[in-house]
């Protein structure tokens, strides 16, 4: 098997040297063009590994693009020293650490810097197509199993399953030891208490989403906002109420699902002012859609597959700030009657997700479930959100279209506790963006959420079920299994 060229973006782990590569122990660490690999030292000065990606350091409050010293000591503790370090930094990265003679590989808290690794020949990377040849890859692809997945449209690979045999994913809250090529979980380690104050917990998710945005508009390149009917867009747009004349508000416009926010969002602007900027809908050509898929290792198609280069006018000189995360307030996998003690199965989970309970899948998920960190069934679905969907499907996009960095504020450690410590009847009846709003710019509460009344969204539901019946099959399975 030979070596591929890196593509912008990608990372490569093994054992065969270059005259580009940084030796980790016994391996060879390689990254492709346009992405930072940062050397990272403790307090002390001790090299404690690299970063990867385009992170925030949230003591310092400012972006790293260069050598970045903690002020942390390493000291004997090289478990509590990670927390230390993940704890303390934003954005999107990934960290390659040396601590103590252990040889790690942590990502954020919602994986938006993915990993896959082959614990067999002991190689690691950003994906297959930074792994593999063209013949390993076609030789190793699951055509029946990215079938069977849905990948091509809403569907993806949870569990730590790829496109390719072999080929395992990291997942968000877990660290490979890259001495053992095994896998293990560093957060959370035990139960989530429920918050005896959530307007405390809003106001402290504020500050820190403002903390972030403050540093990004102090950065070289210019801050794009996606602005949407939704709740999170305009959760962001309150945080960012001091620094709106620094922003360009941007939405992709276009038909049936688009018209809503294209409706929204043109009247947000008009009544607030913003720099609002509209981006067409414009569709990948097939060369650009195939590229987009080997990209990512064909785990992500969706939409987005299509429709990545509508943001291509601004990627040059913009980063796009978007609301992911939100949903982890809102029980986005609760069903209406289910409480702290339902009883969660392999089956039930993946119905939750719209997925099948594929033969490969329901072990995989149920030794997730017996070694969940928590008993508390309500938050169990929180963190399974995070790590079995939001991980492998809205991360796993990162490396298929590197032409814009895009920053997701709420996808912080502190901010991501935050949000699951708080009630439950908070999460249930989705307050959370409302309080947020109601904190930081009350008045963009004036204006409904994902509505443009009743006639016009019924008929936009059914143009859509018209156009892609296998929603309406995946909604379906999402409610049988609540």
């Amino acid at each position: 098997m030979s070596i591929p060229q890196l593509d912008a973006w990608q990372f490569r782990l093994n054992r065969i040297p270059t005259s580009q590569s940084v030796p980790v122990g016994d391996y060879s660490l390689e990254t492709g063009p346009d992405i930072e690999l940062v050397d990272v030292s403790d307090r002390t000065g001790q090299p404690v590994g690299w970063l990867i990606g385009f992170p925030i350091n949230l003591v310092e409050n400012e972006t790293v693009t260069s050598g970045l010293k903690l002020p942390f000591e390493l000291g004997a503790n090289p478990d509590e020293f990670a927390e230390q370090v993940l704890s303390a930094l934003g954005g999107r990265f990934l960290w390659i650490a040396t601590l103590n003679g252990a040889l790690r590989i942590y990502l954020d808290c919602f994986a938006m810097v993915p990993c896959v690794f082959d614990p067999v020949l002991k190689i690691a990377g950003s994906t297959a197509d930074a792994l593999f040849d063209d013949a390993e890859y076609q030789e190793r692809y699951d055509a029946d199993a990215f079938k069977r997945f849905g990948v091509q449209g809403d569907g993806w690979f949870p569990a730590g399953l790829t496109a390719h045999r072999g080929l395992e994913r990291l997942l968000p809250n877990h660290y490979l030891d890259l001495q053992t090529w095994t896998v293990k979980r560093h957060w959370p380690l035990r139960e989530i208490e429920v918050t005896p104050d959530p307007n405390g917990a809003v106001a402290e998710i504020v500050s820190l989403v403002q903390q972030q945005l403050d540093i990004l508009v102090k950065g070289e390149k210019k801050v794009a906002f996606a602005l949407t009917a939704g709740r999170d867009t305009r959760l962001l747009l309150a945080c960012a109420r001091s620094n709106t004349e620094q922003v360009t508000f941007t939405t992709v416009v276009g038909e049936d699902s688009h018209a809503t926010d294209s409706v929204m969002a043109r009247t947000i602007s008009r009544m607030y002012d913003l720099n609002h900027l509209e981006l067409p809908r414009t569709t990948a050509n097939q060369v650009d859609h195939d590229r987009y898929m080997r990209r990512g290792g064909h785990c992500m198609g969706d939409t987005n597959s299509w429709f990545h280069p509508s943001v291509h006018p601004i990627a040059k000189d913009h980063i796009m700030v978007g609301g992911l995360g939100g949903e982890v307030a809102r029980g986005f996998l609760w069903g209406t009657s289910d409480t702290e003690s339902t009883v969660i199965t392999a089956e039930n989970l993946a119905g939750r997700m719209g997925l099948r309970s594929e033969p490969e899948l329901t072990p995989r998920l149920a030794r997730w479930l017996d070694n969940a960190p928590v008993t508390n069934s309500l938050i169990m679905l929180d963190i399974a959100y995070i790590e079995q969907r939001m991980g492998p499907w809205a991360a796993a996009q990162f490396y298929s279209d590197p032409t814009m960095i895009r920053y997701h504020p709420l996808l912080t450690r502190r901010i991501v506790e935050l949000m699951l410590s708080l009630p439950n009847d908070w999460k249930r009846s989705a307050n959370f963006a409302s309080e947020v709003i109601e904190q930081a710019w009350p008045e963009l509460l004036k204006l409904p959420f994902n509505s443009l009344g009743m006639w016009k969204d019924t008929m936009l539901k059914i143009q859509r079920a018209m156009s892609d019946p296998g929603l309406v099959i995946k909604k379906i399975r999402k409610v049988i299994n609540q």
